[in-house]
């Protein structure tokens, strides 16, 4: 938790076309923001069930080579934190069957997402061969000591041919519990089992 609208679907959705950026006055984007802050993106933002390109689950992010977003948590990176980072993900280019873009996504910290990367994964270029085939992509990335105290921000950035799109949905971010913690119920469990067996 703590980003708000990782999957799209709060805020209202403009699906009556192609509409430029996520920051678009008239279909606000909750929670994200254009890379850079840039007031217009080429050809990127959010659209629904009725989207020709077909949505993940309700409502799903489109863009284009060259465009980005990034959303900012309200959580307090701690030490020792590790982040599984997952998105559903498709593309396209000038039809089904031909490359798509491919997505960086990166773990920051502070408000600024051009600076202080903690790590980030990449889909390699989004080949689908038609409007339903998602696929998930993901990975590990380690808090360092210098993002200790900050905010967690995650970016989404577009790259490949000119005119190809990507497609994403059901971003998350999550803490990977430590393996300690599970450690301590094991051995916790195998004490009170020790304890039974010795009262019998």
């Amino acid at each position: 938790g703590q980003f708000v609208n990782l999957n799209f679907d709060a805020g209202t959705v403009n699906t009556g076309g192609n509409f430029n950026g996520f920051d678009n006055p008239n279909c606000e984007i909750i929670g994200w923001k254009n890379w850079n802050n840039a007031p217009t993106l080429a050809d990127s933002g959010v659209e629904g069930p009725t989207a020709w390109w077909g949505a993940y689950q309700n409502n799903s992010a489109f863009m284009k080579m060259g465009d980005g977003g990034y959303n900012l948590s309200t959580y307090t990176i701690q030490a020792g934190d590790v982040f599984d980072v997952g998105l559903m993900g498709k593309g396209w280019g000038a039809g089904w069957a031909t490359p798509g873009a491919q997505l960086t996504i990166t773990l920051f910290y502070g408000s600024d997402p051009s600076q202080n990367s903690l790590g980030s994964f990449n889909t390699g270029a989004l080949t689908q061969v038609d409007s339903s085939a998602y696929a998930h992509f993901g990975s590990t990335i380690a808090a360092m000591p210098a993002s200790v105290g900050q905010i967690l921000g995650v970016s989404v950035l577009s790259s490949g041919a000119a005119n190809t799109y990507a497609n994403f949905d059901s971003l998350t971010v999550a803490v990977v519990p430590e393996p300690a913690t599970f450690s301590l119920v094991a051995v916790a469990g195998l004490g009170i089992a020790m304890m039974r067996r010795k009262n019998r």
